[in-house]
């Protein structure tokens, strides 16, 4: 194919890379992880879909995410280099007609900050998996907490909170917990019941076993490969403790966390306790007054004095959002408190999402990952969003993917347990 291309670094050491396919329709993509989406690396798809749109006639243009991100994380600071990389553009080649920016994780995070504070220098945005970063970090630390509180209450080693950068050491000391819990009955109940709990998916990571529709047996299955992964969770932790991005126990309403669970999750725990002859009512009296843990407060305020690290649902552009039923890194859950900001906010008329049933972080088709930009294109062009349902979206990925794995499905989520956490603390 064709193209024409500039890369380069930035002072800070964060490499950025644009691509003009020669039938370039006039349209740019910016995108945090472009860098590396243009070596082909990455989650399932996304290559492939930066590919995809190259071959529509679409720009590309964004960054990769800097060495030191992990000690130094700050969206804020992301979004200067990808406002750096849309003037570059301009340097190097002509003006785009509309630019769209694109996002996967943290870029879908980016994505809609991005919607929300610089509507001026785009048109639209797309966002797959996108998290917040205070609730993706909270939610985290009240699984391991729920965990430890129902697992191994009175192991003081067994930490989840303010881990060195590169602990080795906590990871397997869980690993062997949770290998020693998921064999027994009434382990399994318990981690059954801090899922629901703390609303995490049960199914993961292996795509070809959903476990919808087959019966305990089956969720059980998938709920133990997704416990067995979770230590591998941990050393994230470090990047959002860094900056403070993780609110303690002391202001969560764990006593509301059962009541507001998923109806379905909180049947099959009740069913796993049943079955291992352990007292339910108990336990949740243990997981209603956990441990404490106070936040940094003054660390805090990093994350709540700019939208660029806590959007505020009012994007101001059309959006575009959607992600997997089965995301291990990022529960699904979350997509309730950025909808319900929208909705309190008056802002509807610019956004939509959808979701699509597979395990796994962005693990969406070429479809489905070309989809959701062609949506927002509609949206821009016509002033309209067309039909969003999933038999729409589906077939709408066909069109732009004969693989046949088109996912988009109804899926209810109920209210996020953790939306607390975007109040900042006093």
């Amino acid at each position: 194919m064709p193209q024409f291309e500039e890369a380069g670094v930035f002072e800070d050491g964060t490499p950025y890379r644009m691509t003009v396919p020669a039938d370039w329709n006039g349209v740019l993509v910016n995108d945090l992880d472009y860098v590396m989406k243009a070596g082909g690396d990455g989650p399932q798809g996304l290559g492939d879909g930066s590919r995809a749109l190259l071959r529509r006639g679409y720009a590309l243009s964004g960054i990769g995410r800097h060495a030191r991100r992990r000690a130094e994380y700050d969206p804020a600071r992301e979004i200067d280099h990808l406002l750096s990389v849309l003037d570059l553009f301009e340097k190097c080649f002509e003006p785009a007609r509309l630019r769209v920016q694109y996002g996967s994780s943290g870029g879908g995070h980016v994505a809609l900050a991005m919607a929300e504070l610089h509507g001026d220098r785009i048109a639209g945005a797309a966002a797959t998996c996108a998290h917040t970063p205070v609730l993706t970090a909270g939610q985290r630390f009240d699984l391991f907490l729920a965990l430890k509180t129902l697992l191994a209450p009175n192991t003081p080693n067994l930490q989840f909170a303010n881990l060195a950068e590169y602990d080795v050491e906590t990871p397997a000391a869980w690993e062997k917990l949770l290998l020693d819990a998921v064999s027994k009955p009434e382990g399994r109940a318990r981690i059954a019941l801090a899922f629901a709990f703390v609303q995490w998916p049960y199914w993961t990571t292996d795509e070809s076993s959903n476990p919808s529709g087959r019966g305990d047996d089956a969720l059980s299955s998938a709920m133990i490969a997704t416990a067995l992964s979770l230590p591998k969770i941990l050393p994230g932790q470090f990047m959002y403790e860094r900056q403070g991005a993780v609110v303690g126990s002391v202001a969560a309403a764990y006593d509301e966390y059962w009541s507001a669970a998923d109806e379905g999750a909180r049947a099959f725990a009740e069913r796993m306790y049943d079955k291992a002859k352990i007292d339910l009512s108990a336990d949740l009296a243990r997981l209603a007054k956990p441990e404490s843990l106070s936040p940094d407060r003054a660390a805090m305020a990093h994350w709540y004095q700019h939208t660029a690290r806590t959007v505020q649902g009012r994007p101001t552009v059309p959006v575009f959002r959607m992600h997997t039923t089965g995301d291990g890194l990022i529960a699904i859950a979350q997509m309730r408190v950025y909808q319900d900001l929208v909705d309190k906010n008056g802002a509807d008329a610019f956004y939509r999402a959808a979701v699509v049933d597979r395990a796994g972080h962005c693990k969406f088709s070429v479809g489905e990952y070309v989809a959701a930009l062609e949506i927002v294109m509609k949206r821009i062009e016509t002033g309209a969003w067309p039909d969003t349902s999933a038999r729409s979206l589906n077939a709408f990925s066909a069109t732009f993917d004969d693989s046949g794995d088109h996912r988009f499905v109804e899926h209810s989520i109920g209210p996020y347990n953790g939306s607390w956490r975007l109040s900042e603390p006093r």
